[in-house]
């Protein structure tokens, strides 16, 4: 049943809907900066619906399907959550394009283009070819959903992938594409013949399966089942955030140097400066014209306002480690732009782009705004960790005066 009588009401069938208010509160609860944004996406969204669409595209590396190619639903009348549907489907099972013939299921890697587009927690913040789903970040930056996530797509993976040593013959995807094969042979070499190729080889139905089964299952079991699987991962232990890189989760001292007076002094555990550093939310920095980190920073802090010449800033965050004997492997995760110095407890433990002494007024290679709003990971040294308190401190540097920096932390 239509109702009404102009366009915007021919667009609606059997219920009448007026305004946008429920879409959008689900924009607002999954920004990147909502500090509540777990606790929405339990309380809105079909969860158990969410999970298995996730895992499923994860298995079939459903790589366009982030910021485009689904449907949003909710169920209004209903129980109210919110639920994805999968729209457009070509470019899965390992297609890395529309105009090439490079079938891969394990690309990890940030290339342009295609950058992560294998990673099973693809399409958040931290690893996206082309926009960051903000749903997908929420799920896996959530500690319960993100187990619920692995759960199911190990389920799946064992019901349709299966493990890399299974017989051949008792494989289900291979079977299933030879079954559709026979079915479909004939009409595919007639529209082959009509219609040719549209870009690269000319391929018929069975070089396209087999190119499939090769390049992509094969790859694809390896790289779910042994490159990331909890051994390679992390040695089957438990996964512990000590600092946490949500914008302003975490709070830390800092300051705009003037001079090269405090050497590397400030990034001791027993640092006091004479007069108290201002204190704030990560992130801190700044943007003229806020268009690429308005969601991320939190502290406005411009080391031009302090001196002309001024490309630092220093950043002091302290935490606590209980039992020194539960840290096996330490992993920093941050975001910045455009370089730093990170110090664990006085010790340097890593750096980007910036070469030598870095002093004041250093400026830091360029690092693109695309790849500032992602998380890098660096694996560290925890030879510094002592129990108790410690400090985690940066020398954030800035390309130079007129950029803008960011930087943070998990």
């Amino acid at each position: 049943r239509l109702a009404g009588g102009v366009a915007h009401d021919f667009n609606n069938v059997l219920t009448i809907i007026k305004g946008n208010a429920d879409l959008a509160a689900v924009v607002a609860g999954l920004a990147l900066g909502n500090p509540n944004r777990a606790e929405f996406v339990l309380d809105n969204f079909d969860i158990p619906a969410v999970i298995n669409y996730l895992a499923a595209g994860t298995l079939f590396q459903d790589f366009d399907r982030t910021v485009k190619n689904y449907y949003l639903y909710r169920d209004t009348n209903g129980d109210g959550q919110w639920q994805v549907f999968p729209w457009d489907k070509d470019l899965t099972f390992g297609l890395q394009g529309l105009t090439t013939d490079l079938v891969q299921g394990n690309n990890d890697l940030p290339t342009a283009g295609s950058a992560y587009i294998g990673h099973p927690l693809f399409g958040t913040s931290d690893r996206n070819c082309c926009g960051v789903n903000n749903l997908f970040d929420a799920v896996f930056d959530t500690p319960v959903l993100r187990e619920m996530f692995l759960r199911r797509l190990r389920t799946l993976m064992d019901e349709f992938l299966q493990p890399p040593d299974t017989p051949v013959a008792e494989r289900h995807f291979e079977t299933r594409f030879d079954e559709l094969a026979a079915t479909l042979s004939a009409d595919a070499a007639l529209d082959l013949a009509r219609w040719g190729a549209g870009f690269g080889t000319l391929q018929n139905l069975s070089t396209a399966i087999d190119a499939i089964k090769a390049n992509y299952l094969a790859q694809r079991r390896v790289h779910l089942y042994e490159t990331h699987s909890i051994d390679a991962i992390g040695g089957g232990g438990e996964l512990t955030t000590l600092i946490s890189g949500a914008p302003g989760a975490t709070t830390a001292s800092y300051f705009v140097p003037t001079d090269n007076g405090l050497g590397t002094s400030w990034t001791q555990i027993g640092f006091a400066p004479s007069t108290p550093w201002p204190q704030g939310p990560f992130g801190i920095g700044y943007e003229d014209q806020p268009v690429d980190y308005v969601d991320l920073l939190r502290t406005a802090v411009r080391p031009q306002d302090v001196c002309a010449t001024c490309t630092s800033v220093f950043i002091r965050v302290p935490f606590e480690v209980g039992d020194l004997g539960e840290i096996e492997n330490l992993t920093l995760r941050v975001k910045y732009d455009d370089g730093f110095v990170a110090y664990l407890n006085g010790v340097e433990v890593a750096r980007r782009n910036v070469t030598g002494a870095a002093a004041f007024d250093t400026p830091a290679a360029n690092h693109p705004d695309t790849a500032a709003v992602a998380f890098e990971d660096i694996a560290i040294s925890s030879s510094a960790i002592v129990a108790g308190a410690n400090v985690l401190a940066f020398h954030a540097i800035n390309s130079g005066v007129i950029s803008s920096p960011i930087f943070m932390v998990r």
